[in-house]
């Protein structure tokens, strides 16, 4: 090999090295970019603010006579921009007897949402409601979550349930809840135990 071919070459393998490194430089910068806007997009989800908030917030109906149908209570409560949909904090829910003098249905949960336009009210995370049944005994539900449709007096729920009443309980998955008939039905995997009572002389 001559050494003007060993110049040659010489030049060549320097422009493709410049050029695997162009490449390289390219590929790194394209990355850092992409990644740099996807930690802007997640920081400003991050970042997202409610368009307002209420500390202590309560909302209250009324029947056509003026008497107090239900209060609906939370800790917090956030709606955010272009959305009928209230974030409620340990919301409670009392509904009240047509005289509107005592609570006879209550519910609680950790955290819920309300849809101001359909006026439905959806609870998350240890959900309890407490009642009584036709025989005026104390009964005790709890769930994960449950929707109820204010004024409708209905509760429904596809999660598992358990009942509680006295020493009793019924566990099954999904639940429909009459308030006004106060009937609960269990839609499957329904499993009773009962707790055996002494027997008195």
């Amino acid at each position: 090999m001559t050494l003007r071919e060993m110049a040659a070459n010489a030049a060549r393998s320097k422009r493709l090295l410049f050029a695997v490194v162009l490449i390289a430089v390219t590929a790194a910068l394209w990355y850092q970019a992409f990644n740099d806007e996807a930690v802007e997009v997640v920081r400003l989800a991050d970042d997202a603010e409610p368009d307002a908030f209420i500390i202590q917030a309560s909302y209250r109906t009324y029947n056509l006579a003026g008497m107090l149908e239900s209060r609906l209570e939370s800790v917090r409560a956030e709606q955010f921009a272009d959305t009928d949909i209230g974030i409620l904090s340990l919301p409670r829910l009392d509904i009240y007897e047509e005289a509107g003098e005592r609570n006879f249905w209550h519910m609680s949960a950790d955290r819920g949402t309300y849809d101001a336009r359909y006026s439905v009210l959806t609870l998350d995370q240890n959900v309890e409601i407490l009642g009584s049944t036709l025989e005026n005994q104390p009964i005790r539900i709890l769930t994960s979550g449950l929707v109820y449709t204010m004024g409708d007096e209905h509760v429904k729920t596809n999660n598992a349930v358990e009942v509680i009443s006295g020493s009793d309980r019924i566990q099954g998955t999904g639940m429909e809840l009459d308030m006004q008939k106060r009937a609960v039905e269990l839609k499957q995997d329904v499993r009773a135990i009962y707790q055996a009572r002494p027997a008195y002389e």
